[in-house]
């Protein structure tokens, strides 16, 4: 018979006990080593740390503006310095224009033909004889003030016709005007060749057919020496 005692019954529920390790001892003085103890392994679930819940707003939340001058100043909207600066003047462009003087208009006409030498072409134009000799000898007196290099005759011509009305009717009337004045037998004529600024030119142009339309054929150069004789009068009028 074996001398080996049955083993002892633990009251209670004996599920969750730990196996014992102590070496249990058996006959002939020989110790049978314990089993190993096996713990039991942790849920993944319960062993995975657990995320803090996010508080509703909490990270969603706007960061706050800084305090103080500088964080209630917005920059992006903030003019740079070289916006404020006063935008540069541009350059005059010499005068176009009928008005000013006699002695303007004449300037102004030399000035673009230094300045805009590629916008004159050449144009004929047609005038009394007596009016060719007046101009020739305006220009020789003017050339001794201003020198022979910076007037010349089409610069009277074209200063002259830049003060005719574009308006054709107005044309038609200053022209008409100036024939009644020449009377029945007015002077010859005689056409010559001259430069004149592009902007002249074209309203030279298209008068003739204007004029045409409304009163009659032919007054293209009494409009040229009514112009002519009423800038070279108001020089005169200057040098008094």
């Amino acid at each position: 018979m074996s001398n080996r005692k049955p083993p002892r019954n633990r009251p209670g529920n004996t599920s969750t006990l730990v196996p014992n390790v102590e070496p249990i001892g058996v006959p002939g003085g020989m110790t049978a080593p314990a089993e190993p103890t096996t713990q039991p392994e942790p849920d993944q679930a319960e062993a995975a740390p657990t995320k803090a819940p996010e508080v509703e707003g909490e990270a969603t939340a706007p960061q706050e503006r800084a305090s103080g001058p500088d964080a209630s100043t917005d920059t992006s909207t903030r003019p740079s310095s070289d916006a404020t600066q006063a935008a540069p003047t541009p350059t005059r462009s010499p005068n176009t224009s009928s008005g000013g003087t006699a002695r303007d208009r004449l300037e102004a006409s030399a000035m673009r033909a230094r300045l805009q030498s590629r916008e004159w072409d050449s144009h004929t134009v047609r005038l009394p004889e007596p009016l060719w000799n007046r101009l020739q000898e305006r220009v020789e007196r003017d050339q001794k003030a201003y020198g022979r290099a910076v007037v010349a005759m089409n610069h009277y011509l074209n200063a002259a016709f830049e003060a005719i009305p574009a308006a054709p009717t107005k044309a038609a009337k200053m022209a008409v005007e100036h024939q009644i004045q020449a009377g029945l037998c007015p002077p010859a004529s005689r056409s010559s060749g001259t430069r004149l600024h592009s902007d002249v030119r074209g309203k030279l142009e298209m008068l003739p057919a204007q004029m045409r339309r409304i009163a009659r054929p032919g007054l293209l150069g009494h409009l040229q020496a009514a112009a002519l004789t009423r800038f070279l009068d108001e020089l005169d009028e200057l040098d008094q």
